[in-house]
């Protein structure tokens, strides 16, 4: 079905690997692996990009969404009709997020289905720094599913399965810590909302994590550099958005407080200085301001 995805893939891991191991480069394979995520990261960028700066609008508009949620309370139906309006309002497609989503997920399965192809499946010296060999867990020579790992203790030997536990450690953490970064920080009116879109990030994180306990481990590496330049991404175009929402706050802050600092001096230099009154009087007491003309007579 995806074949005409599959097989380019193929062939551009194929000469990734052969480029990277004529050069002389240990861990050929996995580097093919990490230059190829960097290339698809590199072509899916401007979907990326609308992606971040649709969830940054999003964000900006929390206060407001906040608002018509305790104005409008329990009414779903008005309630939907004012955030459409406000969404219109403010030029901001609430399914503007989607589209990437929508893309990566068949390049995902399609590489699932090229590192499960035969010319890579037997490419020899596919190990990885710690990891053995980045054909498995899904390799012929371990058991299928989790039986290299369950029961205790691992049928491959807690040597060689460890380094394999590290991996579903990095790929939730990376993915939850990109998550939270793209998600807006909920208002109080809308605790509950927050709360299922929580629970549905770190169950779709799981489940990802125990993929990768039955998955190529090269599968593993791709998704976990993925969502490390996503997160580097995320930074440089949006901040730390959901990760650290105090410091919007605190920027906000800031901001008040300076306005406010200034606005006594922006007062003192509306008023008439004190000075210049001081000499005003001295000179009228004196006698040297200037006469009023005489009116002439008739």
């Amino acid at each position: 079905m995806l074949d005409f995805i599959i097989n380019p893939l193929v062939q551009l891991i194929l000469f990734l690997n052969n480029t990277i191991q004529s050069l002389g480069i240990p861990y050929h394979f996995g580097w093919a692996i990490i230059v190829l995520t960097i290339i698809l990261k590199v072509v899916t960028l401007p979907l990326n990009l609308r992606q971040i700066r649709s969830m940054k609008a999003q964000q900006e508009l929390q206060p407001r969404l906040a608002e018509l949620q305790k104005k409008y309370g329990k009414d779903r139906e008005r309630m939907a009709q004012a955030q459409m309006e406000l969404y219109k309002e403010a030029g901001v497609n609430p399914l503007g997020g989607c589209l990437p989503l929508l893309v990566q997920l068949p390049i995902l399965w399609a590489l699932f289905g090229a590192l499960q192809h035969r010319s890579l499946a037997e490419i020899p010296n596919a190990s990885f720094f710690i990891l053995s060999d980045l054909h498995c867990p899904s390799c012929a020579a371990w058991p299928a599913n989790v039986g290299w790992l369950w029961p205790f203790p691992p049928a491959v030997g807690w040597n060689v399965a460890l380094p394999y536990l590290i991996l579903p450690v990095l790929l939730v953490g990376t993915q939850l810590i990109q998550q939270k970064m793209s998600t807006a920080a909920m208002p109080t009116a809308g605790g509950s909302q927050a709360q299922t879109m929580g629970t549905i990030s770190i169950v779709f994180s799981l489940l990802f994590g125990y993929y990768s306990l039955i998955f190529p481990a090269s599968l593993s590496i791709y998704y976990i550099v993925f969502n490390i330049l996503g997160i580097v991404q995320q930074y440089f175009v949006a901040g730390w958005g959901g990760l650290r929402p105090q410091a919007a706050a605190t920027t906000a802050g800031a901001a008040n407080s300076s306005s406010k600092a200034m606005a006594p001096v922006q007062a003192e230099a509306t008023q008439p200085s004190v000075t210049a009154k001081v000499v005003e009087r001295s000179v009228s007491k004196t006698g040297d301001a200037p006469k009023r003309p005489r009116r002439r007579r008739k």
